[in-house]
């Protein structure tokens, strides 16, 4: 049974996926909060939950910080972030919510979820210790994958990078290759550097899975079968 704590301003909302996570067998709603307050941070505390989503406007700074706070509290915490305006996300933002090895976590826009099953998927993939970023909210346009690009990351560069397309963090994607972590982490920085990734490392990382995406080069297309 799945926990989750809910965070959200608009009260309809609220009612309506309160009601629809009520009656999905695999999940346990746990308490309920209108706004990111402190007193609803103590909640959040009290009641354990292993996922927290939240619906917010805009993920500002202290948002940001409001949650890396709670998170090095509950490092086993996997957090939803759902924007009501999908605006770009500031980079300092997405610095307070880097992942490390554990529960992972997503910043997407309301817009994006259709159905609340598109919401329960993203749920268990944030519980699983993957990241997912909608790629609409980095801080700067992303531009279009050269061919040079691409092919001048070896063939272990490529299945890491469409690992990483996955949302699976380095722990992750260092047990589906059979590799260290550190190896990894060392596979990551090469890519972001031939792809010219701008810093931190949490941007870096969104940069360079949505040049992934955006690429239809049939050798990367066919690399995300190892996924499967």
């Amino acid at each position: 049974m799945l926990r989750i704590f809910w965070v959200e301003p608009e009260s309809l909302f609220r009612s309506l996926l309160v009601s629809a996570l009520e009656h999905d067998g695999d999940c346990l709603l746990v308490g309920t909060e209108p706004t990111l307050t402190d007193s609803a941070m103590g909640h959040v505390q009290i009641v354990k939950p292993e996922v927290l989503v939240v619906g917010i406007p805009r993920l500002d700074l202290a948002s940001a910080t409001a949650l890396e706070a709670l998170r090095n509290e509950m490092p086993s915490l996997a957090i939803v972030v759902l924007l009501a305006v999908a605006d770009p996300v500031d980079r300092a933002c997405l610095a307070r919510l880097r992942a490390g090895d554990g529960p992972g976590y997503a910043i997407i826009a309301e817009y994006g979820i259709a159905r609340v099953d598109d919401l329960m998927q993203t749920i268990r993939t944030v519980v699983e210790g993957r990241v997912i970023m909608d790629t609409k909210l980095l801080p700067h346009h992303v531009p279009e994958p050269t061919p040079d690009e691409l092919a001048a990351l070896s063939q272990r560069e490529s299945q890491v990078l469409s690992l990483m397309a996955t949302g699976l963090t380095n722990g992750g994607i260092g047990e589906r290759l059979f590799i260290t972590t550190k190896t990894v982490e060392r596979h990551t920085q090469n890519i972001y550097t031939k792809i010219g990734a701008p810093p931190p490392a949490i941007q870096a990382r969104a940069y360079a899975v949505a040049k992934f995406q955006a690429s239809a080069h049939d050798r990367y297309a066919n690399l995300l079968k190892i996924s499967a």
